[in-house]
């Protein structure tokens, strides 16, 4: 169901709905699926789009995320993390 809600959606992967979903129910099992507040919230990128985004070194990029927003996850595509 919480896939089916994001049906259409490009900005993430079936990873990466998969990380966002783990990371809602360990943390906030009572969470009323928002998909608006996740969109805007929450960014799939690869490391280097990440690294670019924010003018740091791929290799600091998950440091630099952990240090400044909420990181959800790693997938095989690169990082999930959020500004909630």
């Amino acid at each position: 169901m919480f896939r089916e809600a994001f049906s259409g959606c490009s900005d993430f992967s079936y990873e990466g709905l998969e990380v966002i979903f783990n990371w809602l129910e360990e943390t906030n099992p009572d969470y009323e699926l928002d998909v608006i507040e996740i969109k805007v919230c929450t960014v799939e990128n690869t490391l280097a789009e990440a690294a670019s985004l924010y003018s740091v070194p791929e290799k600091d990029i998950v440091q630099y995320l952990n240090d400044n927003t909420i990181v959800l996850g790693i997938t095989s595509n690169g990082i999930v993390y959020n500004f909630f």
